[in-house]
């Protein structure tokens, strides 16, 4: 059986094959074709031109990573309601518009469950309660310790009052 219904799907396994290999080959081409110079200015982290003054490897923090998965979560449950919401107009029997009104409140139930879970833990706050942390550079800026960190201080204060300022 499976051999008799293979040529349904020969043009589709032609089209893939034809375009993972030409894929492959053009990745091929470009790495052969392409200057390879590396050196330390082209190694270095680019911010808007101007030298970075801190070890880029400081990535995202975990609160903003958890709260953009929150969003797009909740973004998916507005898709998914739209299909339930179409197919609302179109019931005519009592049975079926119960089945749609049982299975909206166990997926917004679940989501819900979800979003108190998320609260309770904390996810949902965006900054932390308490003093700013300072962070010290790693790499050498030319500048004191003690005074960058009174910079630093002076920097925090002034943020907070322009920010209450601004609420």
């Amino acid at each position: 059986m499976l051999w008799e219904n293979l040529h349904t799907y020969s043009y589709l396994w032609l089209f893939v094959g034809l375009g993972l290999l030409i894929s492959g080959l053009l990745l091929r081409l470009s790495a052969f074709l392409r200057p390879h110079a590396p050196n330390q200015e082209k190694s270095s982290s680019y911010e808007c031109g101007e030298n970075s003054l801190f070890m880029p490897s400081k990535g995202f923090g975990l609160r903003y990573l958890c709260l953009a998965l929150l969003f797009v979560i909740f973004e998916l449950e507005s898709i998914l309601l739209f299909p339930w919401a179409k197919y609302w107009g179109t019931v005519r029997e009592a049975s079926q518009l119960l089945f749609l009104v049982a299975e909206l409140g166990v997926f917004v139930l679940f989501l819900l469950l979800g979003l108190a879970y998320a609260y309770r833990k904390g996810a949902l706050q965006w900054a932390m309660q308490g003093e700013p942390q300072s962070t010290t550079p790693t790499k050498a800026i030319g500048l004191p310790s003690q005074s960058y960190h009174a910079l630093q201080q002076t920097l925090n204060q002034s943020y907070s009052k322009s920010s209450i300022k601004s609420i």
